[in-house]
């Protein structure tokens, strides 16, 4: 479940209540930004204020202590990935966003966007609780992110996006040449693909 940018607290809460009966190992809280990059009034993306998305992680915060759900609040702010406000201005927010967020009762914040190393090493020394950050094809690996102070790794989109190039791969290989290289080479066999479905401790 993805709690939206424009909704309200109450709306949060009624959502969140729909979910009670569902298994909900992640909750993600994607607040801070406005998701259009350009909006009919002509503004740019802009963040909406921090208070009013504190209100909604606190509200889901008392659900979550009623609920008995074990899930996780994972707070959202795109400072660097919309690249809002001026570079030199965009650290502070996004550790001000996430230090907030924490206070009112976040479990986890997630900046997503293309930073530095030395930003990334900011903000998990500067906001106080784990910081989650997407994978970018130019970042850091694992080992470094660790090392950086990151705690969680979202690939996003990634890995669709990669499947849907293989299978455009192959489209344009089979149009083009009439041939299957592409996906001889991709393909795992159907053993394999029956073997990720097969619940662990069934009989093969």
């Amino acid at each position: 479940y993805t709690c939206s940018v424009f909704e309200k607290p109450r709306h949060v809460r009624a959502r969140v209540m729909r979910h009670r009966q569902r298994p909900c190992p992640r909750l993600r809280s994607r607040f801070p930004f406005n998701p259009s990059s350009t909006q009919p009034d002509g503004q740019s993306p802009h963040l909406f204020d921090c208070r009013e998305q504190c209100r909604k992680v606190e509200e889901i915060k008392r659900l979550k202590a009623v609920s008995g759900i074990p899930f996780v609040i994972n707070a959202r702010t795109d400072v660097y990935w919309l690249s809002i406000g001026e570079p030199e201005q965009r650290l502070h927010e996004a550790i001000e966003r996430g230090n907030a967020y924490l206070e009112a009762g976040a479990d986890c914040i997630f900046v997503p966007g293309r930073m530095s190393r030395e930003v990334i090493g900011d903000l998990a020394k500067e906001i106080k609780g784990p910081l989650n950050i997407i994978a970018t094809p130019l970042g850091p690996n694992v080992a470094e992110l660790e090392a950086l102070g990151v705690s969680r790794l979202s690939l996003g989109s990634g890995a669709v996006r990669a499947s849907l190039g293989i299978t455009q791969r192959i489209a344009r290989e089979l149009k083009a040449q009439g041939s299957l290289t592409s996906l001889v080479e991709a393909a795992i066999s159907y053993g394999e693909a029956n073997q990720l479905f097969r619940d662990k401790g069934q009989p093969s």
